[in-house]
């Protein structure tokens, strides 16, 4: 998967730059996978979520994300919230 080839390749030289410019990149990995999930993260099958959240956890373990960052489901609901509430409040929203 793209996101973890991404994570991997960056581990090599996050260990000579500053830790907030690795956080941002990788904060970067996480938006690029969660990039236009309200339209696809209701056909991904549970043992699809649980490989996403595995990534997401290892990099949460391998200290590229906080320890608190949100879950997988937590991101996908986000996305979807941010979505409907900007077609509600915008009258000339494409999607309306």
């Amino acid at each position: 998967m793209y996101f973890y080839s991404f994570l991997s390749s960056f581990t090599f030289h996050c260990n000579s730059v500053r830790v907030t410019y690795c956080i941002k990149v990788h904060f970067n990995a996480v938006a690029q996978l969660i990039y236009a999930s309200s339209s696809w993260s209701g056909f991904v099958k549970a043992e699809e979520r649980a490989k996403l959240q595995s990534i997401l956890n290892k990099a949460s373990r391998y200290g590229f994300l906080p320890g608190y960052f949100r879950t997988i489901d937590q991101l996908f609901e986000s996305s979807d919230d941010t979505l409907f509430n900007s077609v509600i409040n915008n009258p000339d929203h494409v999607l309306c």
